[in-house]
């Protein structure tokens, strides 16, 4: 079985849980998925840089940082252009409106927008854009970590410091939460879930995790993975389906301190189930069209959230609809927007690659 399909299908399912989300469908998912990608995105850097000598220097992670988010910038700068009348009309007629506008652009351009706490610094363009912000600080660190996780030699002392870690990550989160979360939920959320220095976190334990994986080889029976991956996904679906608060505390609005921290841990278990791919759940799953969304989710994970936008004004402005009796037709039509976007996206691309290459 292609290990590379089943990370692309475990992709495409987040992408599909982050989607639902932001399209009204779900609760819950945006969380849960940003912890995956993050997690992911740890260890299979690791995994396939375990045994690869990294040089450490700022002037290295520079480089290896800008090498890994080029890739995705020009799209994110053609998806700033796209959101920049929702920051025009947020501000016009206000006091310093061009300051407050021209200020904006210029921490989204650097991606320097995720490290201001302020709601309307790092949500001020197009709002997933803070996880490429988070990525770049993650590129920048994972010289560092790499050489950090190669110096630890037993599978043990890689299980020790993830715990660490994780453990890091909740004492963080609750601090936050003990200093601001009572007068300023979305100051303390802009702490850590927005947060690259607390999202490091996630990271780290994925890098730590690819390390035991290369590390440590179990293989467990086929009936053993396939039940322990049913445990994993039921996990899943129950959380991107469920409002933890709502049931909890009987409110959804309060942001709860824990709820992020406590992600990683499933998070980086369903990483491993779909890295191994050793059951029958990943297997099948491996062979569906969740692959399919998985190639493209890089992609339409920035592009989404805008269309969705420009939906919602068409639904409501235009055809004068209820969105919330008709969110099933919005999570479609941006769906099959973003899809096609994606696609047009790869094809400009792909014509500019080439008219470069004849250039050369």
């Amino acid at each position: 079985m292609n290990k590379n399909d089943a990370v692309q299908a475990l992709r495409g399912i987040t992408f599909l849980a982050v989607f639902l989300y932001h399209a009204g469908l779900v609760p819950n998912g945006g969380g849960w998925g940003v912890s995956v990608f993050f997690c992911m995105s740890g260890f299979l850097l690791m995994y396939r840089n375990m045994e690869k000598d990294v040089y450490v220097s700022v002037e290295e992670s520079v480089r290896y940082s800008l090498i890994k988010i080029k890739k995705m910038y020009p799209l994110h700068i053609c998806m700033m252009a796209m959101a920049l009348p929702w920051l025009v009309l947020r501000y016009r007629g206000q006091e310093k409106a061009v300051f407050h506008i021209v200020s904006r652009v210029f921490v989204n351009t650097f991606l320097v927008q995720s490290w201001f706490p302020w709601e309307s610094i790092r949500y001020s363009l197009n709002n997933l854009s803070w996880f490429l912000s988070c990525m770049a600080f993650m590129y920048f660190m994972f010289p560092l970590i790499h050489r950090w996780i190669k110096q630890k030699e037993s599978a043990g002392s890689i299980g020790v410091a993830a715990a660490a870690v994780c453990a890091w990550m909740f004492i963080y989160a609750y601090v936050i939460y003990c200093v601001f979360g009572s007068n300023n939920t979305e100051f303390a959320k802009g702490l850590t879930y927005n947060f690259p220095v607390y999202r490091l976190g996630d990271f780290t334990i994925g890098c730590l995790f690819g390390a035991l994986y290369k590390k440590v080889c179990v293989h467990p029976s086929y009936r053993v993975m396939t039940v322990t991956e049913g445990i994993g996904m039921s996990f899943f679906l129950i959380v991107i389906s469920v409002d933890w608060s709502r049931v909890i505390y009987g409110e959804a609005s309060q942001y709860w301190w824990w709820r992020e921290a406590v992600f990683v841990i499933p998070a980086v278990f369903i990483v491993w189930l779909f890295v191994r791919v050793g059951g029958g759940i990943t297997q099948r799953l491996s062979q569906t069209i969740f692959v399919e969304i998985g190639n493209i989710s890089a992609e339409a994970y920035l592009i989404h959230e805008v269309l969705l936008w420009y939906i919602d004004i068409f639904m409501w402005r235009i055809l004068r609809l209820d969105i919330s009796e008709w969110v099933l037709l919005k999570a479609a039509i941006g769906l099959i927007l973003t899809i096609i976007f994606v696609r047009i996206w790869r094809a400009v691309t792909a014509v500019w690659s080439k008219r470069k290459c004849r250039n050369m």
